[in-house]
């Protein structure tokens, strides 16, 4: 395949938590992102508990944003590590400066933040 000439950047986010299984998933992740020329900079959300980051040896194995755990919601005592994908993406939108997804092509405007859902 031939270069493309690309109009558009997307800043691809993807949730982990602090464990060797979530890292070999991020390193697949990142490689298939860089080898297939996704346009724009991948950063993973890596949610863990202060405890857990303490320990933990492989916070700089890709491009990553730290963000608090939310295995355990203190709002309504519920625990659920899903909330971790929300929460994650909240504190790294207000935490991170992130960069800008434009897109022609889906009709934003220039300058505008675009989501696209991806499987779970």
């Amino acid at each position: 395949m031939g270069d493309v000439d690309i109009d558009f950047s997307f800043h691809t986010v993807f949730g982990a938590e602090c464990n060797l299984f979530f890292d070999w998933q991020s390193l697949g992740v990142v490689y298939s992102h860089r080898r297939v020329g996704v346009p724009g900079p991948i950063t993973r959300i890596l949610t863990c508990t202060e405890e857990q980051l303490a320990d933990y040896n492989n916070v700089d194995i890709v491009p990553t944003h730290v963000a608090p755990s939310w295995n355990h919601n203190p709002h309504n005592n519920d625990d659920y590590p899903a909330y971790n994908k929300p929460a994650g993406l909240l504190h790294w939108l207000q935490n991170a400066n992130p960069t800008e997804v434009r897109s022609k092509q889906r009709g934003s405007k220039p300058g505008s933040l675009s989501f696209y859902y991806y499987y779970y």
